[in-house]
């Protein structure tokens, strides 16, 4: 037919490109003057192309996160527009409403989609599943079973100390956030899911599993964008000749590095312990659950299937990947401020001191009740202030207005819409938490109730509502031990040439652009 109208090639596609352009340019007019979000604050080109939330993803590198705050102040609103159907807020009463009171404003489906199908506490966009799997494991997270998690934690603290003072000898510079992620991988395969032993070697901790988590957060574009690549692109790497990747280093280190042990012990560990907990059920029925897969199984008869083993495996991976990046975190910014100021350092180490004094042998004396560890008042302002400062999940984790619909301020933000609230912009309002950029555990301390109250409410280092973090509590009294014992057992100095504040990028989880390095000398 085109034969028979003589067009030339080069026209078609001259007509084809014009068209294509035309269609393109009504889109982006119909998204900044007839959206139903058009009249929402922010960058033109927001409202234009959801490339701009890419460009800062992939080009910039490190997401939007750490200029929302400039945008709100920039346009003076409390929802600015980020991407076409996407806001940010920065409400405390929309945020209560949208991510801690209504089960309605579903987790965002697009912004899970890398998950490929995997269905678990962490992943699934169903409030009711979610409201299932949480209910099952909520026994887990008690306070009865502190003291429990406390020793294990305390165990894998002493492990990674012995082996710091070993690799730290002759004033060896370590890499402090790498040691720490070994550390909290193995604490939560320890407490969660009863792996006896160390999943990340110390010895060795920048391992497969840490170097892929790295590669994940880093390239998470790709697994929300085009997540049917993922399995491809996993299944090519395992098959193809070295050289192919040996150019491109972050390709090259996960190829050479890729946890296949990690995750083989991990379904192996899954396999083992379903079927003991399977097999000892009658007898167990009346007994408190000890591991997540006692809760998973609880309604399993009394043979584990492939399926069961899958379903366990899943879990088990996602709270490992949960669990090891925010303590992680929030220790190498407690530290990196801690060992930056005298004050700070001189403060804590005095009221480090002071519980020597009442116990003997400090957290490792035989009667040391981990309750104590609660009642040192300069400890809990420094971690709460690391939490605030650099959220260890700081950015975008959208969720999508329901049939109702949702007005902020003088917007209405139609059914459909991608509403997110980064716990970063919160954690550094100005109003409420003053010279935000300051690392000022005294913020925290000699306040009046009611100004405690404002900025509890502010703050949400695990998220808030139904969706927060599970395990907490937990995380508090980890994080304590670990600071309690390594500043007892260890006189640490950081590394020359640090900058003065601790730099990070948002790669899913914050992550520092200089890693913190330091010297360490068991104390006389």
């Amino acid at each position: 037919m085109l034969e028979s109208m003589n067009l030339p090639s080069s026209a078609i596609l001259t007509t084809g490109l014009a068209l294509a352009a035309i269609f393109r340019a009504a889109v982006v007019l119909y998204r900044l003057y007839f959206h139903p979000l058009c009249c929402v604050p922010g960058p033109k080109l927001a409202g234009a192309t959801s490339l701009y939330l890419r460009y800062y993803e992939v080009v910039e590198g490190g997401g939007i996160t750490q200029l929302l705050p400039g945008l709100h102040k920039k346009y003076n609103s409390p929802v600015i527009r980020i991407a076409p159907n996407h806001v940010h807020i920065n409400d405390i009463e929309a945020y209560k409403r949208a991510f801690t009171t209504k089960p309605s404003f579903r987790k965002c489906p697009d912004f899970y989609k890398s998950a490929q199908g995997v269905d678990t506490i962490l992943t699934t966009t169903d409030p009711q599943r979610h409201r299932v799997m949480r209910n099952a494991m909520l026994p887990l997270f008690t306070p009865r079973d502190m003291t429990r998690i406390f020793l294990i934690g305390r165990d894998h603290i002493t492990k990674v100390a012995q082996v710091m003072s070993r690799q730290g000898r002759d004033g060896q510079l370590l890499d402090l956030l790498v040691y720490l992620r070994a550390l909290t991988a193995n604490f939560v395969a320890g407490t969660l899911l009863d792996h006896p032993s160390e999943l990340v070697s110390y010895e060795a901790p920048q391992s497969g599993w840490i170097i892929a988590q790295e590669f994940i957060g880093r390239y998470r574009w790709i697994f929300a964008d085009i997540p049917f690549l993922v399995p491809i692109g996993l299944f090519l790497l395992s098959v193809s000749p070295e050289w192919i990747t040996i150019g491109f280093r972050d390709l090259f280190q996960v190829r050479t590095a890729f946890p296949v042990r990690v995750l083989a012990n991990i379904l192996q560990h899954c396999e083992n312990v379903g079927n003991r907990v399977l097999s000892t059920k009658r007898e167990r029925e009346k007994e408190a659950p000890q591991t997540v897969f006692d809760k998973l199984l609880s309604d399993t008869s009394y043979k584990l299937t492939s399926r069961d083993t899958l379903a366990l495996f899943q879990q088990a991976v996602v709270l490992m990947i949960a669990g090891t990046a925010s303590p992680a975190i929030t220790l190498t910014t407690a530290f990196f401020y801690i060992l930056k100021s005298k004050d700070i350092e001189t403060r804590l180490q005095d009221e480090l001191d002071n519980l020597e004094q009442r116990f003997p042998g400090g957290m490792t004396s035989a009667d040391f009740d981990w309750r104590e560890l609660h009642k040192l008042p300069y400890l809990e302002a420094v971690v709460k202030e690391s939490l605030r400062i650099i959220p260890a999940v700081p950015g975008l984790l959208p969720r999508v207005v329901p049939s109702t619909g949702l007005n902020i301020a003088s917007h209405y933000l139609p059914p459909g819409t991608r509403i997110s609230a980064a716990h970063y912009v919160f954690h550094h309002n100005e109003t409420i938490f003053p010279n935000p950029g300051k690392f000022d555990p005294d913020r925290w301390l000699n306040k009046s109730p009611e100004d405690l109250q404002l900025m509890e409410q502010y703050f949400m280092p695990f998220s808030k509502g139904p969706r927060a973090c599970i395990g907490m509590k937990q995380s508090w009294v980890f994080m304590y031990t670990a600071v309690v014992y390594l500043l007892g057992r260890f006189e640490m100095r950081l590394g020359e040439g640090l900058p003065g504040v601790l730099e990070w990028v948002d790669d899913g989880t914050a992550v520092p652009v200089v890693r913190p390095v330091v010297r360490v000398v068991e104390r006389g």
